[in-house]
């Protein structure tokens, strides 16, 4: 999705209640006055014009003097690109396709012969969960997509037809399978879409450029964009290493045996990926491994990449030497960008490399000599994009057929996850793709827990008291008696009981909950959080200075040397054998059977106040001061609450 939008989308975010059993997010259509509002104040023709000049005069002059620091790290353990990277496809449970798709431009824009019906799922279409007590959610329609012409584009006529395969091109170059990489096809979704293919990118992974097993990198760059970016699968379409192997990047379809793996469906159209942010659609990514900021990939890399390059182009009829406009999927500028691209051409990122970027002229030059030179074509991508998608992660099926009707089903994710909920100082519970229920408004907040399953939850204010929603049973509370301001409450496994935890040390049990000993018993204060084992026979006490001092049957796993930093959050494994510490510096920190799934950045990594985990132990979610939310592993974006005025001081997990 387009910067632009996915910044937007926030402010149209509905809360419905949640079909139980169904967790579901759907896009729902504006109507009447609220459509009309939404379109003057996003879909302005000229706003979005002189935005996108901007954005593109600012990238043409940014992208040779960017810094290291633009290529920016999401994990240390996964030193992979980041800027730009995005998945022009929403990842949605649900989505149906809009009647009519018919972009807002000035430019002719013919209809092709009975193209398939797309799914306009425009970032910016209201998200919601599906309404409680329906089976099935009603058919829903997006908004029309909205464009603006740049000025070179304006007058050039978008495709009536797809051109055909030149089947007498370069011919294809060797391609190891996913297969044979190693691919955990589990990790993966089956949503997708396909388009004929126009642009070629060319990315480096900015990671070392020597990798001593260049298929663990392979795998190394599938996990990272599906795990911790949350992407269906991996972003580029193809891999190539040092040696100059050519790996299958993103899944496209079952092939026969022996066929190759060209990334296309039968018909030539290529899968769409996540490699470049609002130019997915139509388009082939290809990255190298390595970074190339400061020198040039090795010989066999380029003649490799040369080699691909050449097939694709000479058989999709690209002229690698122009530079044709291009038609994004869900609105935005309409534009004139190389046809042979290095990811700097495209968005602001120094991807992929000086030394690589500075051979691209080289390349062009050679790819054309082999491909030939083709006339322009420009495609109406909203309307020939063939979306596809079924429950399951093996044998998807196409579900776009010529004309016909259209739905993409996406399997809630394995995670549990339905929403989240934050909880602001000042009590008010604000709650993200699940049903909100209220919270101890006018007290001094401190702390926020959700059941195990469910939509009931507990709030705890600095006094002591407790206060239940959705059915959540209050069994005590300390009411101003505990040493200290109350601080934390924890349910046990069963939700059966709870501890609260207070700033001097104590420690208060109620339920099944068990006592197994305080700091403040060993003469400590400075208790911050407080998780407890599966067996309530235990648990561990996150303090103020960032050590974790184990209770119990609790096991001893260690804790984080921060260095000035404070201890702020902690979240457990479901196994009882692991833990996340998260500092005051956004640094998460994993110990025992928790993995490494990385750390937030920007505002969220200044200010984190809380971090709650998936009860798969896969995946966690941090929030902000301000509420922002930044997702890792499994745990999925259900939206932000950026902006609502909310002070948070906790975050909980709503888990179907």
């Amino acid at each position: 999705m387009c910067e632009l939008c996915e910044a937007e989308s926030q402010d149209l975010a509905l809360e419905l209640p949640a079909v139980a059993g169904e967790p579901l997010e759907l896009i729902r259509p504006l109507v009447g006055e609220q459509l009309d509002e939404y379109r003057r104040r996003r879909f302005d023709r000229r706003t979005l014009l002189r935005r996108g000049l901007i954005a593109s005069g600012l990238a043409a002059i940014a992208a040779p003097i960017l810094s290291e620091s633009m290529r920016a790290v999401a994990a240390p353990t996964y030193p992979f690109e980041t800027v730009g990277l995005g998945s022009d496809l929403p990842h949605l449970q649900i989505v149906e396709p809009a009647a009519t798709a018919t972009p807002a431009a000035t430019a002719s824009t013919p209809t092709r012969k009975s193209t398939p019906r797309t799914t306009t799922t425009n970032a910016t279409s209201t998200r919601a969960t599906s309404t409680r007590g329906t089976s099935k959610p009603a058919a829903v329609v997006s908004p029309p997509n909205p464009y603006s012409l740049a000025p070179d584009a304006a007058g050039v006529p978008w495709a009536t037809s797809v051109a055909p395969l030149n089947l007498g091109g370069p011919p294809a170059p060797p391609i190891v399978t996913r297969a044979q990489w190693g691919a955990d096809e589990s990790l993966r979704t089956n949503i997708g879409a396909f388009a004929p293919i126009r642009k070629l990118v060319v990315h480096h992974t900015a990671s070392p450029t020597s990798a001593t097993d260049p298929m663990s990198t392979v795998r190394q760059v599938y996990e990272y964009h599906v795990v911790t970016r949350g992407y269906d699968d991996v972003g580029y379409n193809f891999i190539i290493d040092q040696f100059g192997t050519i790996y299958e990047g993103r899944w496209a379809r079952n092939y026969a045996a022996g066929e190759l793996h060209n990334g296309e469906d039968t018909d030539g159209w290529g899968v769409v990926g996540g490699h470049t942010q609002g130019m997915n659609c139509g388009s082939c990514g290809v990255v190298l491994i390595g970074d190339f900021s400061n020198h040039q990939p090795t010989s066999a890399a380029v003649a490799s990449l040369t080699a691909l390059l050449a097939w694709k182009a000479g058989r999709h009829q690209i002229d690698v030497t122009a530079n044709d406009v291009y038609v994004p999927l869900y609105g935005g500028i309409i534009r004139r960008t190389p046809n042979l691209a290095g990811h700097r051409d495209i968005g602001v990122t120094a991807c992929p490399g000086g030394g690589l970027y500075s051979m691209l002229p080289g390349i062009r030059k050679q790819v054309s000599k082999l491909a030939g030179t083709w006339p322009a074509l420009t495609i109406n991508n909203p309307k020939v994009a063939r979306f596809f998608g079924n429950p399951g992660p093996v044998n998807p099926t196409a579900v776009g057929a010529e004309g016909g009707a259209q739905t993409i089903v996406k399997t809630p994710a394995a995670s549990g996850v339905v929403g989240y909920r934050v909880l602001s100082s000042n009590g008010i519970v604000k709650s993200v793709g699940a049903t909100s229920l209220g919270g101890p408004v006018g007290t001094t907040a401190a702390s926020i827990a959700c059941a195990r399953s469910g939509v009931g939850y507990l709030a705890l204010n600095t006094r002591g008291d407790v206060y239940g929603y959705g059915g959540a049973a209050v069994l005590s509370t300390i009411g101003g008696k505990g040493p200290g301001n109350a601080v934390d409450i924890a349910y046990t496994a069963s939700g059966k009981g709870y501890w609260i935890l207070t700033s001097g040390g104590g420690v208060y049990h109620f339920g099944d909950a068990q006592d197994a000993g305080s700091p403040r018993r060993q003469g400590m204060a400075d208790g911050r959080k407080l998780i407890g084992t599966p067996s309530a026979g235990g648990y561990w006490i996150l303090m103020n200075d960032g050590s974790v001092r184990n209770y119990g049957n609790a096991p001893a796993l260690g804790g984080p040397t921060p260095k000035g930093a404070k201890g702020i959050d902690i979240a457990p494994t479901p196994s009882g054998k692991g833990y996340w510490v998260l500092l005051s510096n956004g640094a998460v920190s994993n110990f025992g059977d928790a993995p490494a799934l990385g750390s937030p950045s920007g505002a969220v990594a200044r200010s984190p106040v809380a971090i709650a985990a998936t009860p798969s132990g896969k995946g966690y979610v941090v929030v902000s001061a301000d509420g922002t939310l930044s997702v890792f592993g499994d745990a999925p974006s259900k939206g932000a609450l950026t902006g609502s005025g909310l002070v948070a001081v906790g975050v909980c997990i709503v888990s179907s």
